[in-house]
């Protein structure tokens, strides 16, 4: 049945259940709800909504008064609900449970607000804090400036990309909290209201209904939360659970059991530029003077003269340098290794094998099954002898992992996750230029020409960076499974990343003969992450891990650090203080390497912990591994690593980082002793709700987190030292007591 029938159905008989309508009102008046102990003031002619609470004697605006709707018709009555019309829209407001339901249902294209929320400075002069779940979660105080402006460049969002799980929370001067729960989570845009001075921090929700596409209805549930200030997090916990909507961890090693390679794993981007790397070539002069006194050999008499002909410019240019320099320089290394590396990527044409290589110049390298970079069986040995028992291991794009298949062999008998970057969610014209296109969006002339996604209008949607266009999921699904089993069939994968799916931006196809909605675009983008696991026991993760999604991944990348800074000219601009890098050297590129510092104006939004909480951890945390997003993870900004490392702990998830060979040179010592922190928590603690938060000082910057009855998480982001009932917890320090065996282990980073 279709969703509008549906709903149909449901405003029929709970029209009927109401009795007969009293027809166009004159002037509407307030009506009151009750029941258990809850009641509802409502004003169908404003939508303005108080609710209150006996037990508590809690109060509450559930949505201010809007001017201008049209006047209410059809209105009907009884103890515990209200229904009533406005202009295209049905209204049906029901005191279920101790909380206040209204369901919004329209079979025209329109748009209805609701709620609208915000502060009278002069009427309520308290300030309020909203607890939104941004990402993995803030809190924000209402008279916050620098908030106002930072979500004023937000504003609008729709709820899927906006807002990691589609609740809304306020926390009052007295602690004590309320949720609005958006049952209906797509076709809403959020818009965010006031400066934080002079008007507090309001918002609003605006849905649009689009029958064409499926959309006929957007409900909304209000409710009383507790003190914490986590409990509109449970709260929308409590529903996915009580409508069988929560899928656990747990569930989901049972039905794939290599998930379970999830828990207390390091993630980590592998970089490698070839078959061969710079450490590779332990003695790169000797090599460089054996090809360079070949060059004048025969090709067909001399296999040295051989490989001397097959390399090309770049690689004669780099075995010349380093002849004529007195020190093999990195860079003249890594370009030699380029050089043969490509020589050996085309051998099946013209090049040379790995071992026809080997043998010319065995003297001067490791042993072929070492060679490579970060992925390379001796990044795994590294990985291995440091104490890291489990990773996940993901190459940058398709082809460096599926080009060393023994590496994902040897990464899977080492017990560890190993994949590639994948990404259906644009696509390019075959014949685009190189330097404008990227791996993952090639694919043939027919799907370019049959598969881009059309607005309304007729127009392509231009893909990401506006190049290209944006993919049909309903199109792109044979390509899918051609791209995932050809590529497993040419390298054993275990793990696998989807791009864009889980983030949040879906689109209505208009495309005739395939009209799909953004329901759909959701069903299908779904649909194939699942299939990956199903069909070829992949464990699959993608951007975000927006709780749509959360029931079809495995693990999603830019929940505890999302993207940030975008579009900042002080973050991509070379002569900028605050530059993150750019796209070298191919085996570790600056711009994901580099650790910087974070630029003026991000730390409060993004990172400190007086406005951060684990709101999407309290809905998720044992149903989904999420950690930070790729271009801003645990070490890219040096003065907040050490925060981000705490927050990690605090909250239960993993570090995230990118490796070569030469990166863990850098941070393998202070990597190994965080995951002997993390990782034996983890084990357990990845199959147990976060249950709890708290703040343990006035100044917010001791926090303490529960993970189901078995570990207490206490982390002190201050200065000081911090005295509690189960000692001294040093400054800048986390803490976890493990309630099952009674030990205390602590962290410093």
């Amino acid at each position: 049945m279709h969703r509008w029938v549906g709903s149909l159905v449901y405003v029929l008989v709970v029209w009927l259940s109401l009795g007969c309508s009293a027809g166009p009102a004159q002037e509407a008046p307030v009506y009151t709800l009750t029941g258990g102990g809850f009641a509802a003031e409502i004003d169908p002619a404003t939508l303005r909504v108080v609710c209150t609470e006996a037990r508590e004697g809690r109060s509450a605006v559930v949505s201010k008064a809007q001017q201008g709707l049209p006047g209410p018709t059809d209105i009907a009555l009884s103890d515990t609900a209200l229904a009533w019309t406005l202009g295209e829209v049905r209204v049906i407001a029901e005191v279920i449970d101790a909380g206040l339901t209204l369901t919004f249902t329209s079979e025209e294209c329109c748009d209805v607000v609701f709620p609208v929320l915000g502060r009278d400075r002069v009427a309520d002069p308290a300030p309020v804090e909203w607890l939104l779940p941004i990402h993995e979660g803030h809190l924000i105080p209402d008279d916050d400036a620098d908030w106002a402006g930072h979500l004023a460049g937000q504003s609008p969002t729709n709820t899927l990309e906006g807002l990691s799980v589609p609740f809304l929370g306020r926390r009052g001067g007295d602690g004590k909290t309320q949720a609005w729960l958006l049952t209906d989570p797509v076709n809403n845009t959020l818009r965010y209201t006031g400066d934080g001075t002079g008007t507090p921090i309001g918002l609003s929700i605006t849905h649009s209904f689009n029958p064409v596409m499926d959309d006929t209805r957007y409900r909304v549930r209000f409710v009383f939360t507790g003190e914490s200030p986590i409990a509109p997090a449970l709260a929308y916990r409590a529903y996915l659970s009580e409508h069988g909507l929560l899928r656990t961890l747990a569930e989901k090693i049972a039905d794939n059991p290599a998930v379970n390679r999830l828990r207390g794993a390091l993630h980590a981007y592998v970089w490698d530029d070839g078959l061969i790397s710079a450490h590779d070539l332990r003695q790169a002069k000797p090599i460089a003077a054996l090809l360079a006194a070949a060059a004048d050999a025969d090709p067909g008499e001399s296999d040295a003269g051989r490989l001397w002909s097959l390399l090309d410019e770049a690689g004669h240019h780099a075995v010349r340098q380093l002849v004529a320099e007195e020190w093999a320089s990195m860079y003249l290394k890594r370009e030699l290794a380029a050089a043969l590396s490509r020589v050996m990527a085309d051998a099946d044409n013209n090049g040379m094998t790995r071992d026809a290589v080997y043998d010319v110049l065995s003297d001067h390298l490791r042993p072929p099954n070492t060679w490579g970079d970060g992925i390379s069986t001796a990044m795994i040995d590294t990985l291995r002898d440091a104490g890291i028992e489990r990773a996940l291991l993901l190459a940058s794009d398709l082809s460096p992992s599926a080009s060393k298949p023994h590496v994902s062999a040897y990464a899977d008998a080492a017990g560890y996750l190993f994949g590639p970057y994948d990404s259906y969610h644009s696509i390019h014209p075959p014949d685009m230029p190189e330097d404008r296109t990227w791996e993952t969006a090639q694919f043939d002339q027919a799907l370019w020409e049959l598969g881009g996604v059309r607005r309304e209008d007729g127009s392509y949607a231009a893909g990401f960076k506006q190049r290209g266009r944006h993919l049909s999921s309903t199109a792109a699904r044979p390509y899918v499974e051609r791209r995932v089993t050809g590529l497993l069939e040419r390298a054993p994968h275990t793990a696998w990343f989807v791009d864009c799916d889980a983030f949040g931006q879906l689109f209505d196809d208009y495309t005739p003969d395939r009209m799909c909605s953004k329901h759909d675009d959701m069903h299908e983008r779904l649909s194939r992450m699942q299939w990956m696991s199903e069909a070829h026991g992949l464990v699959v993760g993608s951007e975000g891990g927006s709780a749509y999604a959360a029931n079809a991944i495995h693990y999603a990348h830019g929940m505890t650090t999302p993207v940030v800074g975008w579009g900042d000219p002080r973050l991509t601009e070379r002569d900028s203080d605050y530059y993150l890098g750019g796209w070298w050297p191919p085996n570790g590129p600056a711009v994901f390497v580099q650790q910087v510092p974070l630029a003026p104006g991000y730390a409060k939004v993004h990172f400190d912990p007086r406005y951060r909480l684990p709101l999407y951890q309290a809905v998720l945390h044992d149903c989904v591994v999420t950690t930070h997003h790729w271009g801003y993870h645990s070490l890219k900004f040096i003065d907040q690593a050490q925060t981000v490392a705490l927050t990690e702990q605090l909250y239960n998830v993993p570090p995230l980082v990118h490796l070569n060979r030469e990166q863990w040179g850098l941070h393998g010592a202070a990597l190994t002793q965080r995951m002997a922190f993390f990782a034996p928590i983890h084990r357990d603690g990845a199959l147990l709700p976060l249950t709890g938060f708290r703040w343990l000082d006035d100044a917010r910057l001791v926090q303490q987190t529960t993970l189901g009855n078995r570990f207490t998480l206490t982390v002190n982001f201050s200065d000081a030292p911090f005295e509690h009932a189960a000692g001294t917890v040093p400054p800048r320090t986390a803490e976890c007591m493990d309630h099952a065996t009674g030990a205390v282990t602590r962290y410093t980073p």
